[in-house]
């Protein structure tokens, strides 16, 4: 049995190297997405590039583990924490179990789904649909398969196993891209292309079980049986599944409402912003999730340990340095990004985006309190606003979206969920998990604002002085204001005893990265 300093040690590394890798598979991916997209694009054509889109975002539809992930992570977290290791096959296969119904009920509706795809997409003509089938029979197959696979990433999470699992993210990116670039080489049609895909990520995930399986010593016995249990991990997976399906509403639904009100160009625009927003989301969520096995040792004895106000204000004000440098850099130098890569067809993503990320803002510093909330079960509350505002935000969206196509749809989502996120910190995170939110938000979002205001007038000033006219001045300016942004942060908002510790956390990395 391991020390509990020897614990927190090796859940530190984990933390430090799997954030460090999340960060350079999100660079690679954002560069190689970014430029790959626009290829991918031109040689589709926008029609073909907008059915693509259709059959990517459905995936994320049909593929979702309903919270099942989640509960898996917080459960096996708290047999890890109490090193019960016979509790923990037990709930393993359980949720395993539950994966297969919930396989038996996508099936089902996979099926209807096939056979009502002309009236669920009026917007599409009936040439587009009889394209569209075969990449709904390819997304249905892929989605019935990896569904059960799904609670492979929760015992990576629960074991804090982030380094491995990001090495397998990388090498399954390159993977993916270098067998789709060949297929373009070789001028093959989009249904190949979603095939090979999605093909590539099935291997992948059967590898990354045999691998977790070996290493923690995993095992799953379907023949367990515990109804005591089932009752606990569907309490929490219910509201845990209703809260993502209030998110994906607000997401991956969306080229399919721009599917039933406006028309495949609509799809391609607020796709390619749907792109650049999960690159965002991506690039400022690195550590979601990295923080449940801690949280639960820090909350063992104590779920609403004062303990935990030091972690959530560090953690959030990473995030807010982040997250602000990716906004404001977007909002100054996007346009002629997209305008470039995209062409004039794309400008609307430029406005998409930013109505996008606005309920990052509120969301992505407070990570770690949605993983508390995991762990002392108050998701149910956080559900019921997400949910409802994600129904107002679909009613908004078929309404503006018929009007103003993916401007409109964007508007809608990105204002209806930060009022949404807004509600939670008062009502969840204030009243029910005893967080001294409105501390966090003087100290981490109040002075961030403050601070912030020099990078915007830095922001301005090389915008309008100096406008963009070439890639090289693109970067050039990008370059500067990444270092003076990142100066302004350093020296002003983060304290001297974060400063320390930061300079402390790059010193011992770069000095293990030379020795070895």
């Amino acid at each position: 049995m391991e020390t509990t300093d020897n614990v927190e040690r090796r859940s530190n590394k984990q933390i430090a190297f799997g954030s460090i890798l999340s960060y350079i598979l999100i660079v690679i991916s954002v560069l190689l997405g970014l430029f790959f997209t626009p290829w991918l694009s031109r040689y589709l054509g926008k029609n073909d590039y907008g059915l693509y889109t259709l059959a990517v975002s459905l995936i994320g539809v049909f593929s979702l583990d309903y919270g099942l992930s989640a509960g898996a992570s917080k459960f096996i977290a708290e047999c890890r924490a109490k090193y019960d290791k016979e509790a923990e096959t037990l709930y393993l296969s359980i949720i395993l179990r539950m994966y297969f119904v919930i396989d038996a009920f996508l099936a089902a509706v996979l099926i209807v789904v096939y056979f009502f795809l002309s009236s669920i997409f009026p917007g599409l003509s009936l040439e587009q649909i009889g394209a569209f089938k075969p990449l709904f029979l390819v997304v249905a197959v892929y989605s019935l398969v990896s569904v059960p696979l799904l609670f492979v990433n929760s015992i990576f999470d629960a074991y804090e196993e982030f380094v491995s699992l990001k090495l397998f993210s990388l090498i399954n990116k390159f993977v993916s891209l270098g067998v789709m670039s060949l297929l373009i080489f070789y001028q093959q049609d989009v249904f190949l292309l979603v095939l090979s895909s999605l093909v590539v990520n099935i291997v992948f995930d059967i590898v990354k079980f045999f691998y977790i399986k070996r290493k923690c010593s995993t095992k799953i016995d379907l023949k367990l049986r515990d109804r005591v249990i089932v009752k606990r991990v569907l309490s929490l997976v219910i509201w845990i599944s209703l809260a993502v399906l209030g998110q994906e509403l607000t997401q991956n639904l969306m080229p399919s409402v721009l599917g039933a009100v406006s028309d495949a160009a609509n799809i391609a625009v607020y796709g390619y912003a749907l792109t650049i927003y999960q690159y965002a989301s991506s690039l400022s969520n690195v550590v979601a999730g990295m923080f449940l096995s801690k949280i639960t040792r820090i909350a063992k004895d104590d779920p609403f340990s004062f303990n935990l106000y030091p972690l959530f204000l560090k953690v959030g004000k990473y995030q807010m340095s982040l997250l602000g440098l990716i906004i404001l850099g977007f909002g100054f130098f996007g346009q002629f990004f997209i305008r470039k890569l995209m062409g004039i067809g794309y400008a609307d993503s430029y406005l998409c985006c930013l109505f996008l990320m606005l309920p990052l803002l509120i969301q992505i510093p407070k990570i770690p309190m949605y993983s508390h909330s995991y762990y002392v079960e108050t998701v149910k509350y956080s559900t019921v606003i997400i949910l409802s505002f994600s129904i107002v935000g679909c009613g908004l969206a078929f309404l503006f979206g018929k009007m103003f196509g993916a401007l409109g749809v964007a508007a809608s989502i990105g204002v209806t969920m930060t009022i949404a996120y807004i509600c939670i910190d008062i009502f969840v995170f204030w009243k029910k998990q005893k967080i001294a939110i409105w501390r966090f938000f003087r100290e981490c979002y109040l002075r961030y604002f403050l601070i912030s205001i020099p990078a915007c007038a830095m922001g301005l000033i090389l915008y309008f002085l100096w406008p963009i006219a070439s890639w090289w001045q693109f970067t050039i300016e990008v370059l500067i204001f990444i270092i003076l942004y990142g100066l302004i942060i350093l020296f002003v908002y983060y304290s001297q005893e974060e400063k320390r510790s930061l300079f402390s956390k790059l010193s011992s990395f770069f000095g293990k990265t030379k020795k070895n």
